[in-house]
């Protein structure tokens, strides 16, 4: 039998498909469905990015040569008030939005969550003003913060015996107008947290019961940390996205974007980092001041990521032992 095994070896050798051959192939592939993002990533932002740190260090209206001035810009920066209203502004509306959107959003999800009749009216009611693009709403709330007798919630107030506010040209109240908007887009934030509760065990309400834990302690200590990573989630984006740093559209549509204005609102009362970056990138044409602004917005965004991410691994809202 083996003297057959061994003519048939000899009259039909086997040849070992190299290992590395495959290994090859397969990261030829690799790197063939890669490349069109990689080309994608270096062309629309890895490069720009290394262009807008080279300008960042000159002076450049877009028509002539860049010219080197250093670290001027950022010096600049640190000593121009409208910038550091702008950051006041943009913290501002960092802080007390997501307070309201996270506060309010949670809120309205847990009331929901006990299947009340109508929830599924109550739902869409709240969840539709949060697909409203900023722009679009910030024209609307132009009609309701509007002056004297003529806007919506100067009327309403008026019904209680208030007088007329200026909401929009008044320096102290103009970013309040913006952050009192931020009720509009708790739908979305609603949703996401609706989700998290339905998907919580019921039985660790069901054993708080039995122990005699109240409505309010199944929430601190049973809800709550449940929640933490949506939290987390939650409060990440608000602070970087569009109710946080990069809060643009909605400010600037209040202030008559659309308009040939050349400042932030009444004595760019309505100024944020975004905002003054646009400003001083197309309306300025000083775009190695608003390359300066962009990495500060940018540092600024780091630092707050850093602190969530370690304050979470801290108190170890994902459950990990690390």
């Amino acid at each position: 039998m083996a003297a057959v095994q061994e003519k048939i070896a000899q009259q039909f050798p086997y040849k070992k498909r190299s290992q590395w051959s495959i290994a090859k192939k397969n990261a030829l592939w690799g790197v063939v469905l890669v490349a069109p993002w990689f080309i994608g990533y270096l062309a629309f932002s890895f490069i720009p990015n290394l262009a807008s740190l080279y300008l960042s260090f000159t002076e450049w209206d877009m028509f002539s040569a860049p010219s080197w001035v250093g670290v001027s810009n950022y010096l600049k920066l640190l000593h121009d008030p409208v910038f550091l209203l702008s950051i006041k502004n943009t913290f501002l509306i960092m802080i007390f939005s997501n307070l309201i959107g996270i506060g309010f959003g949670l809120l309205v999800a847990v009331v929901l969550a006990k299947d009340p009749p109508g929830r599924y009216l109550f739902r869409t009611t709240l969840y539709l003003p949060s697909l409203v693009m900023p722009v679009a709403m910030g024209m609307m709330m132009r009609q309701i913060y509007a002056s004297g007798d003529f806007g919506l919630l100067n009327q309403f107030i008026g019904w209680f015996g208030i007088a007329p506010q200026r909401w929009l040209t008044e320096p102290n109240m103009a970013i309040w107008a913006v952050i009192i908007a931020a009720f509009w887009g708790i739908g979305g934030t609603m949703v996401i947290f609706l989700a998290g509760l339905k998907g919580i065990n019921r039985e660790y309400y069901e054993a708080a019961m039995i122990d005699g834990a109240s409505p309010f302690r199944k929430f601190i200590h049973i809800t709550l940390p449940l929640l933490a990573p949506i939290i987390v989630f939650q409060l990440l984006m608000g602070m970087i996205g569009g109710s946080g740093l990069q809060v643009f559209e909605f400010p600037a549509a209040l202030a008559d974007f659309a308009g040939a204005s050349n400042s932030m609102g009444y004595h760019d009362s309505l100024g944020t980092l975004v905002y003054y970056l646009f400003m001083n990138g197309f309306r300025y044409f000083k775009f190695g001041l608003a390359s300066a602004l962009a990495w500060y917005i940018f540092g600024i965004a780091l630092v707050l990521g850093v602190i969530i991410y370690f304050l979470a691994k801290r108190y170890n809202f994902y459950g990990t032992e690390e």
